[in-house]
């Protein structure tokens, strides 16, 4: 049984930057785990727990997002998987969810297998679409549950816990199927001593100092668009059908500081008027 988790490393909230472009810097950005993927991730490590079987992270972006590789593999992934290529840059969702779920079909993730199951995080704090997870399980053709809480696998189908207005409702899915998970979920495991020490081996820091995977790491697979086989017209900002008119800079305003007593109140209100 594999355990797919959509992941995505995205810039922290207060170091966000934006090219000239009007598109989000993510190659320079200081970044993290996207939070409500780090809920998919350890939901993921609790099924193989339960049931044995791999987890499989799989990601679209650039190089630097081996970082968040690293960080999923010391919690106890079996393999990653990012597709990264300049010819990506500047999709929306709708040209990543037809990315990633082509690089699931290349990898074998296919409808006719029942022996897997798929997860994302709800949302991302750099997009706040939630659009991906029901992207990707159209694309592939299979069932998807959103605002899933908790899963449990019972031969070729699972039983997922989703969140509802006032309370929850248990759903009986055919596999695969695609969890979107909610914030509510249990939160991501610290690092696994064994697991860190094995994924040390596999890596190295590149010309900036940073952890990458060694060239021909068994636990880590680099593909490109043309690995992977995409319309070279559905990806980029090209292939995007959605435009961004403008993104202009939201200065944050400020006010003078007035200090006064009650006499010199009624000046300082009239003033404001």
């Amino acid at each position: 049984m594999d355990y797919v988790v959509l992941l995505k490393q995205v810039p922290k909230p207060k170091e966000m930057r934006v090219t000239a472009e009007g598109t989000l810097d993510r190659a320079s950005a200081p970044s993290q785990i996207n939070q409500d993927c780090q809920h998919a991730l350890e939901l993921a490590l609790s099924l193989k727990d339960n049931y044995g079987g791999r987890v499989v992270v799989v990601s679209m972006g650039p190089p630097n997002f081996q970082m968040s590789h690293i960080t999923a593999m010391e919690r106890g992934v079996d393999e990653t998987v990012l597709l990264s290529d300049r010819k990506l840059g500047g999709s929306d969702t709708w040209s990543t969810g037809y990315a990633l779920s082509g690089t699931l079909q290349h990898l074998g993730y296919t409808s006719e297998r029942n022996d897997w199951i798929i997860m994302g995080g709800r949302q991302t704090t750099d997009g706040d679409t939630a659009h991906v997870p029901s992207q990707v399980a159209e694309n592939l053709g299979i069932p998807q549950v959103t605002l899933a809480e908790t899963c449990e696998i019972e031969g070729p189908f699972a039983t997922v816990r989703r969140i509802i207005e006032g309370g929850s409702m248990d759903l009986r899915m055919p596999l695969p199927c695609m969890l979107s998970i909610a914030p509510t979920a249990a939160a991501l495991r610290g690092r696994n001593m064994k697991a860190a020490v094995k994924v040390k081996k596999h890596v190295t820091k590149d010309d900036r100092g940073k952890d990458v995977f060694k060239e021909g790491a068994s636990i880590f697979r680099l593909l490109s668009v043309d690995d992977v086989g995409l319309e070279i017209e559905k990806v980029g900002l090209a292939g995007s059908p959605t435009i961004v008119a403008a993104a202009p800079k939201v200065e944050k305003a400020t006010r003078d500081l007035q200090i006064t007593d009650t006499d010199g109140l009624q000046s300082v209100v009239e003033g404001w008027q």
